[in-house]
């Protein structure tokens, strides 16, 4: 509301919101791969996020969105011969 910076996060490709207060955002490793997805609360340090999920497969880049409903948050995983789509209740 009032245009403040309350939360940084290096690193971070794409991001969804969860709800009015957390953030769930994919990190990339040294080849600028989105492999993990973390959920973050704002305001808080990233050192506490929570990670929920890690894609170790190099051939698979990991993605979030938002459901419309606001109900869900989608983590993709995606290669270029097949994908995998992860729920978690937002």
């Amino acid at each position: 509301r009032t245009g403040a910076l309350v939360s940084s996060i290096s690193h971070v490709l794409n991001a969804a919101w969860v709800d009015g207060h957390s953030l769930v955002y994919t990190a990339t490793d040294e080849r600028s791969r989105p492999w993990r997805a973390y959920l973050h609360a704002v305001g808080a340090r990233s050192s506490a996020d929570v990670l929920l999920a890690e894609e170790a497969d190099a051939a698979f880049l990991l993605d979030v969105a938002a459901c419309k409903s606001g109900e869900w948050v989608t983590l993709n995983a995606n290669s270029p011969r097949t994908s995998e789509v992860r729920l978690v209740r937002a």
